[in-house]
């Protein structure tokens, strides 16, 4: 074995963008892909710079509107790609009034790891909103735990009692990523989802979190 010549370089950072979430209390929290990286925000929908506010802890939310954040490694004067997380009605702003069962908190918290599975024979789950606003879709995401299962494949979506959609999550059992469902919008107050099939005929559906979009 012959080693002519050994050396050691300090590779750049590659610095990741940061993840956003907002809680069951209205706290937006936002967290570093790395360590050691300031992490820059705002809450007005403009494009963060170093010199936007730096985050530090969470901070209230409690409305409609965008958050985006960088990372910033100081080092080697690195940014990372913007964050985005777009927010509507926030937890404070929602009831659920069916299943009656003070676990279902867990849908609003912003983690979609904390699922709650509806009970057999009973596939809905219903929401208030405190006031009637122009409702124009809404997020269901499956539990995002490993192997978790229950995925809604199927659904029907009603407002005050009006089924306003309908139709399949594509694909979920391979991808169970957040799905987006939008309409033409419909004033109301009460939204109902009914899971009308899940995944491997499943008997209970899962909730890891839904929301509500309402148009502008």
């Amino acid at each position: 074995l012959c080693i002519n010549n050994v050396e050691a370089f300090h590779a750049p950072a590659l610095v990741t963008e940061p993840a956003i979430s907002r809680n069951g209390k209205d706290e937006v929290t936002i967290t570093a892909g790395d360590k050691g990286s300031d992490v820059y925000y705002t809450t007005d929908g403009t494009t963060p710079t170093t010199k936007s506010a730096r985050y530090t802890a969470p901070f209230a939310f409690a409305k409609k509107g965008t958050v985006k954040a960088i990372a910033y490694d100081a080092s080697f004067n690195k940014q990372s790609p913007v964050s985005s997380a777009a927010f509507d009605i926030p937890a404070s702003g929602l009831k659920i009034v069916t299943p009656k069962d003070e676990k279902t908190a867990v849908i609003l918290d912003g983690n979609g790891y904390t699922a709650y599975y509806l009970p057999e024979g009973k596939q809905q789950l219903e929401v208030e909103l405190n006031t009637e606003a122009p409702i124009s879709g809404f997020v269901y995401v499956p539990n995002q735990g490993r192997d978790a299962g229950g995925h809604i494949s199927s659904y029907q979506l009603y407002i005050d009692n009006v089924k306003v959609a309908e139709g399949e999550f594509s694909n979920i059992k391979h991808n169970p990523i957040a799905q987006e469902i939008k309409f033409t919008p419909v004033k109301g107050k009460k939204i109902r989802l009914v899971a009308t099939s899940i995944t491997e005929n499943g008997k209970r559906a899962g909730i890891g979190e839904f929301s509500v979009i309402t148009a502008e």
